[in-house]
């Protein structure tokens, strides 16, 4: 057993393999995050059609902060699609 740094968090944990790269609050987040990838995506594409239409028709959503945000969002799409690298 050997103590490693968390690559995720820094912290120092305690290792029985020398692969082992993360301790094990990270690797449980990372696993609950995955477990919601799916329904995280599909909010994701609902909030941003309901943007993408509400900006057609409505002026408060017209804002620059609507923009970013429907950026932000097609770009995370696609990363999770597969269809833009990931950074």
């Amino acid at each position: 057993m050997s103590r490693k740094t968390c690559t995720n968090c820094g912290h120092s944990f305690f290792a029985d393999d020398a692969s082992d790269e993360h301790c094990d609050p990270c690797l449980d987040a990372n696993a609950r995050l995955i477990a919601a990838a799916p329904d995280l995506l599909a909010a994701l594409e609902l909030a941003s059609a309901y943007i993408e239409e509400e900006s057609e028709s409505d002026t408060v959503w017209s804002t620059r902060g609507a923009f970013e945000a429907l950026n932000a969002a097609r770009s995370a799409i696609a990363r999770a699609r597969g269809t833009e690298p990931v950074r």
